[in-house]
């Protein structure tokens, strides 16, 4: 839904924020509708100009934009990782949400959206330190 109200430059309810999706009966279909719904959104060029808020700040769209591919490559890895599942994203993906990580690393913190992070070696996969700059342990892997 945020991602949707971002593009649509629409405040996000409150209700949204504190709703628990996952806990209503058929919440994977509602939530690939509102990802397809979000990823329509953005599909307007004119929706990547200017700045989007976010909270009490502003922000340019692409990084807006940037976070979405974020946002699916760690949560998509969340769920592998919980239910045993596999998760792999392309290297060129993979940098480009370790990118997306560590530029915005310190905001999503300060909105509780990150834990701190775990230490991993300097050489490790760039997926891997994605996720360990993200505060999740990629030595539960799901590849």
């Amino acid at each position: 839904h945020g991602l949707e109200h971002r593009a649509l430059r629409e405040q996000l309810p409150e209700e949204l924020t504190a709703r628990d999706f996952t806990a209503e009966p058929g919440w994977a279909e509602a939530y690939a509708e509102q990802l397809d719904r979000a990823v329509a959104a953005w599909d307007d060029p004119a929706v990547w100009d200017g700045e989007v808020p976010l909270g009490t700040e502003r922000m340019p769209a692409a990084d807006i934009a940037s976070m979405i591919v974020k946002e699916m490559a760690v949560h998509g890895w969340d769920v592998a990782a919980a239910t045993g599942g596999t998760f792999r994203v392309s290297d060129g993906a993979a940098r480009f949400v370790l990118d997306v990580v560590d530029t915005h690393a310190e905001l999503y913190r300060r909105y509780d959206g990150f834990a701190d992070p775990v230490d991993v070696p300097e050489d490790a996969p760039a997926f891997d330190r994605a996720l360990a700059h993200s505060g999740r342990d990629p030595r539960r892997s799901t590849a």
